[in-house]
């Protein structure tokens, strides 16, 4: 039988991992894949790991969670210069979006 692949820039082929009897075709298991197999999603990893530690990311990281004060004189100066954007930033996986992006 043909292998299943995982729909990327370039194929990496799944293993089928069968449970209980490996001669049994009937619902076959695939690993989920790992990062290394897909460049965004570990340096999406990666940015996050860095993210972590940035202060400036962490202050603005909780401003977007709890909200933003009702007045731009109430922000740290760290902060004040995403009071226009305040409204378009989110959280996406522990990562900061403007919009859809």
């Amino acid at each position: 039988p043909q292998m299943p692949y995982l729909a990327t820039p370039y194929p990496i082929p799944y293993q089928r991992n069968y449970s209980q009897n490996p001669t049994s075709s009937t619902n076959p298991t695939y690993p989920l894949p790992k990062s290394e197999h897909f460049p965004m999603m570990a340096f999406l990893d990666n940015l996050s790991k860095a993210a972590e530690q940035d202060e400036e990311y962490q202050l603005l990281k909780k401003f977007i969670f709890e909200g933003f004060p009702p007045h731009y004189s109430q922000l740290p100066d760290l902060i004040k210069q995403y009071w226009n954007t305040r409204e378009h930033l989110t959280l996406d996986n522990n990562l900061i979006v403007n919009g859809c992006r």
